[in-house]
């Protein structure tokens, strides 16, 4: 049985020491990809190589570029490689003011 693709979205995630474990993370949860959108930290930051811990070298990274429909870009693709919106989850720092 084959395991559907998982892949892992960072939108602006600038502290190198936070993406790199997120790189571990993503490597002992067996990540299909790790997806950089604009104004992320460079995985080869030399903080975020060091925070990751050899990961960097065994999870694939996507990066998107252009500010405008980043987003929309990484929601297309997760559509071409066959992942249902219904399996997107997201998580932000950000108080949408309405209790969500």
């Amino acid at each position: 049985s084959s395991k559907p693709p998982f892949y892992v979205i960072l939108d602006g995630l600038q502290d190198p020491g936070n993406v790199g474990t997120i790189l571990r993370s993503c490597a002992a949860s067996h990540v299909s990809a790790l997806v950089l959108l604009p104004d992320s930290c460079d995985v080869w930051n030399p903080k975020a190589v060091r925070s990751a811990m050899g990961a960097s070298f065994r999870v694939p990274v996507i990066e998107l570029n252009g500010r405008v429909g980043a987003l929309t870009k990484a929601l297309d693709m997760l559509d071409d490689c066959g992942i249902e919106s219904n399996r997107v989850f997201a998580a932000t720092m950000e108080d949408t003011g309405d209790g969500r």
